[in-house]
């Protein structure tokens, strides 16, 4: 089976994602572009549109001083769709005119990726020099965003898989995942992947 946008179904059907983002693949799933609506104060929602009507996405945001906290999930009510989240953060490379921002990340393993970016399922050193757009796991401590003489911004997470992302010229990215990208083709773990939990603590660099 072709792996371009494709998902299987628990019945073995397969479930075609559009591909007209930034093709040829399916890009940040199925609830990026969508409007969040505010059910309480700091949750909001979005309801899949069909074939995937009943399931839906929703967020819960905590501010608490320099800290907040972010939990993501991912909510079936019985729609057949194999599903992981992760949380898209995004960061300037300079705050107030500080230096370019620093990625304090000290994975144990990267995945190997096709030339299209598709994961191979197979690992390798993390020893890729930037630019980054890669993905990794084995992720020792809480990785940072620093902006020195500004601030420094440290992610907490439980979530076993990150992208980094460093080829825009005008922003970084940290981004915790439930389960990396192509994860049914090369069978990673999806059972406990419909929750993300996050804190986010800034604090003088």
């Amino acid at each position: 089976m072709s792996i371009i946008g494709k998902l299987r179904a628990s019945d073995g059907s397969t479930l075609q994602l559009a591909t007209d983002v930034l093709g040829p693949h399916a890009i940040h799933g199925l609830a990026f572009d969508k409007p969040w609506r505010e059910i309480a104060p700091g949750v909001a929602s979005i309801d899949l549109v069909a074939p995937y009507v009943g399931a839906r996405v929703e967020q819960n945001v905590v501010v608490d001083g320099d800290s907040f906290t972010y939990e993501l999930s991912y909510i079936a009510n019985g729609v057949d769709l194999p599903a992981w989240v992760g949380l898209h953060t995004w960061f300037p490379r300079t705050i107030n005119g500080s230096p370019e921002a620093e990625i304090d990340f000290h994975p144990e393993k990267m995945l190997d990726v096709t030339p299209t970016l598709i994961p191979t399922g197979k690992y390798k050193e993390p020893n890729k020099p930037f630019p980054w757009d890669d993905v990794f796991t084995g992720v020792k401590g809480d990785p940072a965003v620093i902006w020195r003489g500004e601030a420094k911004l440290s992610i907490s997470s439980p979530a076993d898989w990150w992208v980094v992302y460093t080829e825009d010229p005008i922003g970084v990215c940290v981004e915790p995942q439930t389960a990396p990208p192509d994860s049914q083709n090369f069978g990673a773990d999806l059972s406990e992947a419909h929750k993300l939990f996050s804190r986010f603590t800034f604090e003088k660099a």
